[in-house]
Parts: C-alpha cells; sequence; structure tokens
C-alpha cells in the first residue's frame, strides 16, 4: 500500500499527530478533506466565495500555526477548523467595522477647485501679449508730430 493511500485512510487524529512531527503532506490530506466544508461555512457567514476563500487560507495557515493545540472531536478535526473560522470571521468583522468608524471621524474632504481654467486663460493671455508685441515692434518709429503755426 502506498504512502498517499495511507494518508488518506488515516482519521483526522493520526494526521494531524504526523503533520505536528514535521509531515506536511498530511496537512494537505487535512486541507483536502475539510477545506470545501470550511469554505461553506465562510462563505454563508459572509455572504461571498471570495472572501470565503480568502478566510480558507487564513483559517488553514492559523491550524498550521497552532497544530500543536487541535482539538478533536470524535476523531474529527472539523468542529476545530470551524472555531477557527468562526474567530477568523469575527476578527475580520470587528476590524471592518473599526475601519468605517476610523472613516467616519475624518473631515470630509475638502473640493479642491480646479485650476485648468486659469491656466489656460493665463496661457492664453501670454500667446495674445506675444502677438502683441511682435506687431509693435514691426511698427515703424514715431513720426515728430509738427505743431501748426496759429
Amino acid at each position: 500500500m502506498s504512502e498517499t493511500a495511507d494518508m488518506i485512510r488515516a482519521d483526522d487524529g493520526e494526521l494531524w499527530q504526523r503533520a505536528r512531527h514535521g509531515e506536511a503532506e498530511c496537512f494537505g490530506v487535512l486541507f483536502d478533506r475539510h477545506g470545501g466544508a470550511v469554505r461553506a461555512f465562510c462563505a454563508r457567514r459572509t455572504g461571498s466565495i471570495d472572501a470565503a476563500d480568502d478566510l480558507v487560507s487564513i483559517v488553514f495557515l492559523e491550524a498550521w500555526r497552532r497544530r500543536g493545540e487541535v482539538e478533536l472531536v470524535d476523531g474529527n478535526a472539523l468542529p476545530w477548523l470551524y472555531g477557527i473560522a468562526r474567530r477568523t470571521i469575527q476578527h475580520r468583522w470587528r476590524t471592518a467595522v473599526r475601519h468605517r468608524r476610523a472613516l467616519e471621524r475624518l473631515a470630509p474632504a475638502s473640493a479642491t477647485p480646479d485650476h485648468a481654467e486659469e491656466v489656460a486663460g493665463r496661457l492664453d493671455d501670454e500667446r495674445h501679449l506675444a502677438r502683441l508685441r511682435a506687431a509693435l515692434e514691426r511698427l515703424r518709429p514715431a513720426q515728430p508730430v509738427c505743431s501748426r503755426p496759429a
């Protein structure tokens, strides 16, 4: 019998024990076994498949980090994973609420006037003045004005 088939037949308790002792492949089997259920759990609570996908990765990362603390129920790790998922969802929700409240406390952004019209007007004025200067430079010097005899 192959080691992969042996891992698939093993119960969660044995897989967790082996994962705790460095067999990361056993954790992969646990992910394959329970990932879909955890994803569905997260999706039902968040209403978002995308959020559920993110949460599943966080849940299993936390499960890996805490793999020495696993609490199996009748040899099944899924209830423990649901507990991690529930706490992860609550944490995410609290973070979102704090973020919204912080945004509400910020002063509204003041409207910055668009200065494009002013800049365009100045450029037009500069072009107009340059044309006037060029036209004035083309004029002949002024003739002295003769006074009429009285």
